[in-house]
């Protein structure tokens, strides 16, 4: 049987996967091939610091604000994605810079 943990939301997820989980995530390069790692620790702090910086600029934290990004490489969306998340409690849309 597989036990399953609920969250809440998805930043509360972020949190406790940070906080237990040493696994790594593999960032890709257009080529399809691992150019980076980074563990769940580090992808929340970095998360945390641009969530504050968009906050900053003006990001409302009340889930109102859409943010729109395009970004030619996989590890400044998945980054984005989670400030988002943790800054303004809600998601963006990617837009494919092709």
């Amino acid at each position: 049987m597989i036990h399953q943990v609920k969250f809440p939301n998805l930043p509360e997820l972020l949190l406790e996967r940070s906080r237990t989980s040493t696994a790594e995530l593999g960032f890709l390069h257009a080529d399809g091939n691992i150019f980076k790692t980074q563990t769940y620790a580090q992808l929340f702090a970095d998360a945390q610091v641009v969530a504050q910086r968009l906050v900053s600029a003006g990001l409302r934290t009340d889930g109102t604000d859409i943010v729109v990004t395009s970004f030619t490489d996989h590890q400044n969306h998945i980054l984005t994605f989670w400030a988002c998340c943790l800054g303004a409690r809600r998601a963006f849309l990617h837009l494919s810079p092709c």
